[in-house]
C-alpha cells in the first residue's frame, strides 16, 4: 500500500531520475515493511512556489511523504525512513547545492482507505 509523494523545489541543480529512485524505494520498502511490490505507488510534484529559511534563492528542498497502513512498530518505521533517506541522499550526493531533505511517515487506518482495481 505504500504511497510515496515526493515534493521538490523547481530549482534543483541536479535532476532526479525518478524511475530509478522510486524503483529503489519500492524495493527497500518491500524488504523492510514488508509489503507487496505491486501495491507501491509513487509520484513526484515539482513546486514552483516555496520559501526556505532566509529566502536564499539557491536553497532547494526534497520532501518525501510515505503513506502506509498503520500498525507497524516504531523500529520498522524508523528503519524504513532511514533506508529511504539514504537512497535520497545517494541520488543527490554529487551536487554542491544546499538541499533540505525530509521524510514524513504517515500511518493510515485501513478503515479510511478505499481502492478499486479497474
Amino acid at each position: 500500500m505504500p504511497h510515496l509523494i515526493l515534493e521538490h523545489s523547481d530549482n534543483l541543480i541536479k535532476k532526479i531520475h525518478f524511475h530509478t529512485l522510486f524503483r529503489e524505494c519500492h524495493e527497500a520498502l518491500t524488504r523492510i515493511l514488508p509489503t507487496e511490490l505491486k501495491s507501491c505507488k509513487s509520484r513526484a510534484i515539482e513546486c514552483k512556489e516555496y520559501y526556505l529559511g532566509d529566502g536564499a534563492p539557491d536553497y532547494a528542498f526534497i520532501h518525501l511523504t510515505i503513506r502506509l497502513f498503520a500498525g507497524r512498530s516504531l523500529e520498522t518505521m524508523t528503519h524504513a525512513a532511514n533506508s529511504v533517506m539514504q537512497l535520497l541522499q545517494n541520488h543527490m550526493s554529487d551536487t554542491n547545492q544546499k538541499i533540505h531533505v525530509s521524510i514524513e511517515m504517515v500511518g493510515i487506518d485501513k478503515t479510511h482507505y478505499f481502492k478499486a482495481d479497474i
